[in-house]
């Protein structure tokens, strides 16, 4: 990913120097282990977050990202750069 992160994400989003305090412990699974409760695949992965997770803090994004399709799959490139897992991730639940 040539890109950091936040450079994907839409121009004022949050407000110049907002410190986002972490969230509550719990709240959101990690995204870079081997635990995927939603699949882990490239394309479940690509499925989670283009259409949320109804009932969770997880919107879908499909039409929430510039780049649309080619950010998602930026986002998931990165998570895999990221990722501390060094087996293949766990099928979803």
């Amino acid at each position: 990913m040539t890109q950091p992160l936040d450079l994907l994400l839409p121009p004022g989003l949050f407000p110049p120097g907002l410190a986002l305090p972490a969230p509550p412990r719990g709240a959101a699974p990690s995204l870079f282990d081997c635990t995927w409760k939603h699949g882990g695949s490239d394309e479940e992965i690509f499925h989670t977050i283009s259409e949320g997770v109804p009932g969770t803090q997880m919107p879908p994004w499909k039409k929430g990202l510039p780049g649309g399709a080619e950010d998602i799959w930026k986002v998931i490139a990165y998570l895999r750069s990221a990722s501390t897992c060094t087996v293949n991730p766990a099928p979803a639940h």
